[in-house]
């Protein structure tokens, strides 16, 4: 550092192995300055500290490839979800989304075009819900939708949203066809463990079907 001329000093600030590393020398540097100095340490310390905040706070509840919620922020929710739904009495669905035969695009055409599938349809999924529900990425092939204020009716709707994109939706790797399976608070369980498992239980009975011909959505219930 130069000061009126003078070499007073230095301040080195290193980001290293996940952590600032600090490194001065000085000589007569006057009090105030050396006080500006430290302020901007401080200011470019705290910026990055808040990236690294933010980082964190992204990868502890969206799912890295595609974005999406994860299975984490799910359950996090879900107890806020639950009372406002009790408070409303209103119900709330649970919808398991699995994709049929992606191990084959896996085996076939490599994970990296496994990847771009999972992208594709994480941002199909994502412009069909509506603003209130959450969409996670539930865990390999699985996606979750959680939906306020919606009962066995409404899920329907849900379901022919997603078909109407499923089948306008044009990707090299082929066509995705899905199974999904719903479950409903508070009529079928209370808990979210167990509503993921009914709904899981339901879309695998009629993945197993030999009726899997049709493009699109296979519902079971």
């Amino acid at each position: 550092m130069n000061y009126r001329g003078r070499w007073v000093g230095c301040l080195i600030a290193m980001f290293q192995s996940g952590a600032w590393i600090f490194k001065y020398a000085m000589d007569g540097l006057p009090v105030d300055l050396f006080v500006i100095l430290l302020l901007g340490v401080s200011c470019l310390l705290g910026y990055e500290l808040g990236k690294q905040f933010d980082k964190a706070k992204f990868l502890a509840e969206r799912d890295e490839l595609t974005g999406m919620y994860n299975r984490r922020h799910v359950h996090q929710v879900f107890p806020r979800l639950k009372s406002e739904m009790d408070r409303k009495h209103k119900k709330l669905a649970v919808l398991i989304i699995d994709m049929n035969d992606f191990k084959l695009i896996n085996d076939t055409q490599g994970h990296d075009a496994g990847d771009k599938v999972l992208k594709a349809f994480a941002r199909l999924l994502l412009t069909c819900k509506r603003e209130e529900d959450i969409a996670a990425r539930w865990g390999g092939d699985e996606f979750l939708l959680l939906c306020p204020d919606v009962g066995e009716n409404e899920v329907h709707h849900t379901l022919s949203r997603i078909k109407t994109k499923l089948n306008e939706l044009v990707i090299s790797q082929g066509n995705i066809e899905i199974s999904v399976g719903s479950a409903i608070y508070p009529d079928d369980a209370q808990q979210m463990k167990e509503l993921v498992q009914r709904a899981d239980w339901r879309m695998y009975q009629y993945k197993n079907k030999e009726n899997r011909g049709e493009r699109g959505v296979k519902r079971g219930r």
